[in-house]
């Protein structure tokens, strides 16, 4: 269940990453780590592949020495949980809006905080109300995170309804129902004169 999962989830903020800057693999795993529980069968949270990209198109800080450290690490948490429901763009450009009003390190505890709360709001009161602020960066990033989060919910409560239908996994493709097989002309005739020969005489 979501809300067993997530009931003391803690996001590690800025002074819990890692001191020392890390090498691509050992980025990958803080980043899981901190976002295990919203993981989803067969799907990874992050790759190899997924950080070129994002460096490469210049959406997160580029490493230094091909070494990742907290601004890095800090956006790709950010980026992997959001792509559930953003493109990078868009992501990016919620990210540039809260760095610039609150600078890399409060914009990412802001981000962790709001996420427990939001999991707490959940855990408690079985839903998400929007957060009023009159800040519109910090805004947008609570709006961001209960699109998510809303989009985790519906996941599970589609799942649960599918189990209890025995329909499986979502992630399972439904068996498709046997379709009687196409008789072939040889058959269809051989069966025409069976049953004129089983008709009754008159």
């Amino acid at each position: 269940m979501l809300r067993e999962k997530l009931t003391d989830y803690h996001c590690p903020r800025w002074n819990e990453l890692p001191e020392f800057p890390l090498y691509r693999d050992q980025a990958i795993m803080i980043i899981t780590t901190a976002l295990s529980p919203f993981a989803e069968e067969g799907e990874p949270l992050v790759t190899p592949a997924m950080i070129n990209n994002y460096v490469k198109l210049k959406l997160v800080p580029s490493p230094e020495k091909k070494k990742y450290d907290r601004k890095q690490i800090s956006a790709l948490i950010i980026f992997s949980l959001f792509k559930r429901v953003f493109s990078m763009y868009e992501t990016a450009h919620l990210m540039t809006c809260l760095v610039d009003m609150h600078g890399y390190e409060d914009a990412y505890n802001l981000f962790c905080e709001q996420l427990e709360a939001y999991l707490t709001m959940f855990s408690l009161q079985g839903q998400i109300r929007r957060v009023q602020t009159d800040d519109p960066a910090y805004r947008l990033m609570t709006d961001a995170l209960s699109a998510v989060l809303s989009k985790t919910i519906v996941q599970e409560s589609l799942e649960e309804l599918s189990l209890l239908r025995g329909e499986g996994t979502l992630g399972e493709k439904p068996a498709k129902p046997k379709t009687p097989k196409e008789k072939t002309p040889k058959e269809k005739q051989a069966k025409k004169k069976a049953a004129k020969e089983k008709l009754p005489e008159i």
